[in-house]
């Protein structure tokens, strides 16, 4: 491959990855709280960009970024539980990450796609945990 194809290579990742972003930003432009139906308005704070309902008191809200929705305080800390239980079978546990999702998304009857902690509602997250603290006390339960 000549340098100029590297180059143009080069250029297309950049604008691919640009356009990515553009893309995220327009999405969450028109995120809408899902308990009162108005657009949420995004601030800027030192973890990134986070999204919140425009109505005061509310406490909805979502980080940017495409892998989490608005959710109000108790799915937020219930996502937070999940990712506790869950994050350990494949950073500790013997299962890839890949796995660990595949294994999830098939549990949960989602595709692998749409397999992320942050687009579960409550429900989704409590029996997500539960099935993650079954395959924790397998797991260690195995050779004993």
């Amino acid at each position: 491959m000549t340098s100029k194809h590297n180059v143009l290579n080069a250029r297309n990742k950049k604008r691919d990855k640009k356009s990515a972003l553009q893309r995220r930003r327009r999405h969450r432009e028109n995120l809408i709280c899902p308990t009162h139906n108005v657009p949420m308005k995004m601030c800027h704070t030192q973890f990134g960009d986070r999204w919140n309902c425009s109505v005061k008191g509310c406490d909805v809200s979502c980080w940017s970024g495409h892998t989490s929705t608005p959710a109000d305080i108790r799915t937020r800390k219930l996502r937070n539980q999940c990712h506790d239980v869950f994050d350990p079978l494949w950073k500790n546990g013997g299962w890839s990450r890949e796995t660990a999702y595949s294994k999830l998304a098939e549990f949960m009857q989602v595709s692998q796609k749409d397999c992320h902690i942050g687009y579960f509602n409550a429900e989704q997250c409590e029996r997500a945990t539960q099935w993650a603290l079954q395959q924790r006390d397998n797991h260690n339960t195995k050779g004993k």
